[in-house]
């Protein structure tokens, strides 16, 4: 998966460098909503479920080619509070996300693009019932986009999570979390609205 990445950034890089002279630098701030779960199972194959939906704010810094490929840089925030199985109480929680993206443009109308998240953290604050915890690690996205009017446009984008870190006050034997969880599930959906500046 890593290497199909790989590839699809090395060549939109390349025809970044081919046709540098004509083309346009990308400022794209948006604001959306986004649907999240996460499933932990412990090592006695005990299953703890979060869910959340939530705002999330974004900001996308890119350069677009002559030839409709665009290079960005991606960063995404939510906050607010996330539903744990099991408890009668909800966790405030914070995420964010900065991703490196490629994406093909078709007439301008239509973009599809897949990234890479290089930084993706979800922390929960304690609860009266639970301590706190921080889980981190990279995540693969496709997202399409429409043009829905000249400055103005609407996105869908999945994301999924490969937390493989966690730190909190429970988790004192190293940040692995294979020494805690023998899964962890987690995917996010969101869609939102972008203008072009």
């Amino acid at each position: 998966m890593k290497a199909v990445f790989t590839l699809l950034f090395f060549l939109g890089a390349a025809s970044v460098s081919a046709a540098a002279a004509a083309g346009s630098l990308l400022l794209e701030p948006s604001l959306g909503y986004r649907s999240e779960t996460v499933q932990l199972t412990d090592l006695g194959q005990i299953e703890t479920k979060l869910k959340t939906s939530s705002p999330i704010y974004g900001l996308k810094f890119g350069y677009r080619s002559p030839i409709g490929v665009d290079v960005n840089l991606a960063y995404d925030y939510s906050n607010g509070k996330m539903e744990i199985s099991g408890d009668q109480e909800k966790s405030k929680f914070t995420h964010q996300t900065a991703s490196a993206q490629l994406g093909i443009n078709a007439l301008g109308l239509m973009k599809i693009y897949l990234g890479y998240a290089f930084m993706n953290e979800l922390k929960l604050e304690e609860t009266l019932s639970r301590t706190g915890f921080k889980l981190s690690g990279p995540a693969y996205l496709v997202g399409l986009q429409f043009k829905i009017f000249q400055y103005m446009n609407l996105g869908f984008q999945y994301n999924l999570n490969q937390f493989n870190q966690i730190t909190g006050p429970a988790y004192a034997n190293g940040d692995d979390t294979e020494k805690y969880f023998t899964k962890i599930d987690s995917q996010d959906y969101s869609i939102n609205l972008s203008i072009d500046l």
